[in-house]
């Protein structure tokens, strides 16, 4: 169940960077099911409601329509994505109505702390203009989500804020979080890697030896958008710790694709 990012605004879910990963996933027998939601001009919290309706046509139609195992079912996101699959995974921890969590999830450079209240590690504003509701030093990651995503309601943001959600999560709520791997960048000036790192320590607050932060030397918020060795690489990775998650002996097909 793949959620596509492109800052909340853009993107499209049928055009993702990280296509050749997706696509040995389908050709080992993956159901690959990308999420589109409402975007440009959507009031928060549209884009997570369609993002949760996509899901329970899953669990419902779409499985007996292709034959899905929901027993095996993975979470993943890239960026805005990252941030709507970590909300929603919240969200099935506390539905009555999903009694099986997913197996994994795999992020990808996910804009885990939009607002930068927990790490203050991204870039701020050196001025203040109360027009555009700028502060001071704020950080440019929460004003560009407060402006467009929120729409300037400060009142929406406990619903938007997947590490504010899981500090407040017991231990006995993330010891059900599945097993999550983060595939970030540690040069992402649009979403820092302290957000992954933090999100990981929090979940590392009880016994989770699965869990795993890839880091990419040298890697750029969607640093795969530049098809090449570094991102065959990650992909790989990634493929690997899935199988090990499923605990499958059998082959994914590597991301590798022809020139």
């Amino acid at each position: 169940f793949l959620i596509h990012g492109g800052a909340w605004r853009g993107g499209e879910a049928r055009c993702l960077p990280q296509g050749p990963l997706w696509q040995s996933l389908a050709a080992s027998g993956f159901l690959i099911v990308s999420c589109e939601y409402r975007r440009r001009g959507a009031a928060w919290p549209m884009q997570l409601e369609d993002c949760s309706a996509a899901l329970e046509w899953l669990m419902n139609e779409g499985a007996a329509l292709y034959r899905a195992d929901l027993s095996d079912l993975t979470f993943a996101g890239t960026s805005a994505g990252g941030h709507l699959a970590a909300l929603l995974l919240t969200k099935l921890l506390q539905d009555a109505k999903f009694p099986k969590l997913p197996r994994a999830a795999m992020l990808f450079y996910p804009a885990l702390d939009p607002s930068d209240r927990f790490t203050n590690s991204t870039v701020r504003l050196p001025f203040s203009c109360s027009p555009l509701g700028v502060r001071y030093k704020m950080s440019a990651l929460e004003w560009f989500f407060q402006l467009m995503v929120l729409h300037g309601d400060e009142d929406l943001w406990p619903s938007a804020e997947p590490m504010r959600q899981l500090e407040r999560m017991d231990n006995n709520g993330i010891s059900r979080w599945p097993p999550t791997l983060i595939v970030h960048g540690d040069c992402d000036g649009i979403v820092p890697i302290e957000h992954s790192r933090h999100f990981l320590q929090r979940l590392a607050s009880t016994n989770r030896p699965s869990d795993q932060l890839l880091t990419v030397p040298g890697g750029r918020h969607t640093f795969e958008s530049v098809y090449g060795e570094l991102s065959d690489c990650c992909y790989n990775a990634a493929l690997s710790w899935l199988q090990k998650i499923r605990g499958e002996h059998s082959q994914v097909k590597p991301a590798m694709c022809d020139p």
